[in-house]
């Protein structure tokens, strides 16, 4: 029954080859044909204006491709725009800060500056006061020892006055 059946399919598969090589033949006798004799004014209308449809449907399908392309790329170009503004703005303010932070640097240094001319005028004045003191201290101490020296004389004439007397 295998047999048989295969048998069948293979007569079938000829067959169809040989229809299928006949197909082939009548197709290369009708181009060969149509290639011999002119086509006729109509049927190059037809050929014409069907490949002029085709070329106009292909140019629109184009030109629907690059205007979304345009379309979508102006849409870019407004976002980085917009993002563009923003960053600017936000630099615009960080500018800013940074100035006024700066006034306020140089204003801050400008008085520290003035303190400093304040600090030297009363260190020249306290080191002109500490001579004065010196000076002063110096001669309270010759006074001192002036004194000292008197008393020490006057002790000891005393103390020969008080030996005469005992004497």
């Amino acid at each position: 029954m295998y047999e048989s059946e295969k048998f069948k399919l293979d007569d079938k598969i000829r067959t169809l080859e040989d229809k299928l090589a006949k197909v082939r033949e009548e197709r290369d006798q009708a181009q060969e044909l149509a290639s011999q004799r002119p086509p006729s004014p109509s049927s190059r209308a037809r050929a014409a204006v069907s490949a002029a449809e085709i070329d106009n449907e292909t140019l629109n399908a184009q030109v629907k491709h690059l205007q979304n392309k345009v379309n979508n790329l102006e849409e870019e170009l407004d976002e980085r725009r917009a993002e563009l503004d923003t960053e600017a703005e936000s630099w615009k303010q960080k500018v800013q800060k940074v100035r006024d932070a700066e006034k306020i640097q140089v204003e801050l240094v400008k008085s520290l500056r003035g303190e400093i001319g304040d600090f030297k005028t009363q260190t020249t004045s306290a080191k002109n006061r500490i001579g004065e003191l010196e000076g002063a201290l110096k001669e309270t101490q010759a006074a001192l020892e002036g004194a000292r020296a008197e008393i020490e004389t006057l002790r000891v004439e005393a103390a020969v006055s008080v030996r005469c007397d005992i004497m």
